[in-house]
């Protein structure tokens, strides 16, 4: 954005939840979650207990009408009032930049802002991607592990050879429950 002339003070991400009534927020403020945070809500639809969508109602409706919105300084109240905000639309969101200034942009800033959104719609595609894959190999790492685990208890049941032996079950059991990262009080048959 820099190189085409359009200064921004911070820039955020706004991920739409599936319904459209609500959006996790990624971007350099402390305020706001992490990326993978971000994009884990927009996955699960677990969205932050904050509802952006009536905090800053502009974003949806950047993100249903697909035309960008630009709030100049003063337009906005509380903490916003002093920004100018540039909200862009794509499939999931919209990208916003933000200036400490009045009247901070132009219709010509504003394209820009638009033309680089179709490099952000990919960027966040990728990611929601690379965390679909991680969640997977994460589930078959668990489904490994519990395989694992039943058979070790259930090796430990065949070795039993008679009713005090059960015992060694419980001792299966405990080390299967505690590999599998189960937490527990007490045990027993």
């Amino acid at each position: 954005l820099l190189e085409l002339g359009v200064r921004q003070d911070s820039m955020s991400l706004q991920i739409v939840s599936a319904d459209g009534r609500n959006f996790s927020v990624i971007s350099n403020e402390a305020e706001f979650p992490d990326t993978q945070q971000a994009i884990r809500h927009f996955l699960h639809d677990n969205l932050p207990r904050l509802n952006y969508g009536e905090r800053y109602p502009w974003v949806l409706e950047a993100w249903r009408t697909g035309e960008p919105v630009y709030q100049p300084c003063g337009a906005l109240v509380g903490k916003l009032r002093d920004l100018s905000i540039i909200d862009a639309p794509f499939n999931r969101g919209t990208f916003a930049i933000h200036q400490r200034r009045p009247n901070a942009y132009s219709d010509d800033d504003i394209q820009a802002v638009v033309a680089i959104t179709t490099m952000v719609e990919e960027a966040v595609a990728r990611c929601i991607d690379l965390e679909r894959e991680q969640s997977l190999r994460r589930r078959a790492e668990q489904d490994a592990m519990l395989d694992r685990v039943c058979q070790t208890i259930r090796h430990g049941v065949w070795r039993m050879d008679g009713p005090e032996k059960m015992g060694g079950l419980l001792v299966a059991l405990q080390e299967g429950l505690r590999e599998l990262g189960i937490p527990y009080w007490g045990y027993g048959i």
